[in-house]
């Protein structure tokens, strides 16, 4: 008996949505797998995720985001689809009630609407806390299907879903090969951190936020450079002159990146919602995590320069992940310098974890259930 392909749009509004995509791409491609067709439309600016996914993609102009609740309607109007994925739910509400648009409007659009919701909406404070600014979200936010990426989530979260990155751990071969075509000696302890085009001051809308993106770096550096470590930071602008012990690169395809961070001696951060903790402890590379509780220009942040502290700290009270990421606070040198020593049981927390995560449905699995 033939089963007649599936058709999915999904749609992201946001042009520094870079996790939330490559999140997204991984569950369309997994739909893919399983004989589905997938449509995404996205801004330009994170099309290059998408980059070589088996995907039809479309292009979401920003001049449309003052009409952004018609052009969705008319959008899902044009083709005949069997579900409409909204990447992410977060991007949405906030998308939604800076402009004053019915978030409700959004379960309209199609009878089979889905939401990937990254940080589990149902367990945040729903007030998004950025710098000075306290943000509400729509109180029925989480009245629409919500797919929740694990391992930041919790296994338990309700429609959870295996978002483990199928990559591993790099062979002694290939990461002396990724150092060697960086020009760095394989004695040498590699820091690499990556950052996001959301994070440069450039585009804070807030005070507070906009001194933490500027005070941070520089505190980063001296850290690093302290440490005698080389730190190779991967984002839009550089931090620094090279130096020996600071390399940039600008951002780099889904698979490099991955190779970079197999070849690393550890993943720093300053986000703990960062997708590349993930890739990092699938590669079985330390994580080490930045945040603070504010001191001077910095203010308090779980996702710098954001903060985000109350809107995240539920999601991370008792989280398993933090049993696989080590948590510094910004200020405290000795903290960093034993997060960076070697930890013998790290390992064993990683692959206990993993093995959780893959008890849960993959993300065709879970897709299905919500449709």
């Amino acid at each position: 008996m033939c089963t007649m392909a599936r058709h999915h749009l999904f749609v992201c509004v946001v042009p520094m949505a870079f996790g939330e995509m490559l999140q997204a791409r991984r569950v369309a491609e997994a739909l893919v797998v399983a004989g589905d067709r997938v449509s995404f439309v996205a801004p330009a600016e994170v099309q290059g995720v998408l980059a070589g996914a088996p995907i039809r993609c479309g292009i979401l102009a920003r001049f449309g985001m003052t009409m952004l609740d018609e052009i969705l309607a008319e959008l899902v109007a044009q083709d005949t689809y069997d579900s409409v994925c909204l990447v992410d739910l977060t991007a949405f509400a906030l998308a939604y009630g800076a402009r004053g648009f019915r978030f409700g409007s959004l379960r309209e659009l199609h009878p089979r609407v889905v939401a990937l919701d990254l940080w589990n909406l149902a367990e945040s404070s729903r007030i998004y806390d950025v710098g000075s600014l306290r943000m509400p979200l729509q109180p029925d936010v989480l009245e629409l299907p919500r797919l929740v990426p694990v391992p930041f989530a919790r296994p338990s979260a309700a429609s959870a879903y295996d978002a483990w990155p199928a990559s591993g751990p790099l062979t002694p071969a290939a990461r002396a090969a990724v150092r060697a075509e960086l020009g760095i000696e394989s004695a040498t302890r590699v820091l690499v951190m990556p950052t996001a085009s959301w994070q440069e001051p450039a585009h804070q809308q807030d005070a507070m936020a906009l001194a933490s993106a500027l005070a941070v770096p520089p505190l980063v550096l001296a850290h690093v450079a302290r440490s005698g470590a080389t730190l190779v930071h991967v984002g839009p602008v550089a931090w620094a002159a090279p130096s020996a012990t600071y390399r940039h690169l600008a951002a780099l395809p889904p698979r490099a990146f991955q190779q970079l961070v197999g070849a690393a001696d550890a993943l720093l951060t300053a986000n703990l919602s960062a997708t590349s903790i993930a890739t990092a402890l699938a590669a079985e590379v330390p994580v080490v995590a930045f945040r603070s509780a504010g001191r001077g220009a910095i203010a308090p942040f779980c996702v710098w320069p954001l903060g985000l502290c109350g809107f995240l700290d539920p999601v991370l009270a008792a989280n398993p992940l933090l049993d696989c990421v080590r948590v510094v606070e910004l200020f405290d040198e000795d903290g960093l310098a034993g997060a960076l020593a070697p930890d013998a049981s790290a390992t064993t927390r990683v692959r206990a974890y993993r093995d959780r995560v893959h008890a849960l449905p993959g993300p065709a699995a879970r897709y299905a259930e919500l449709i």
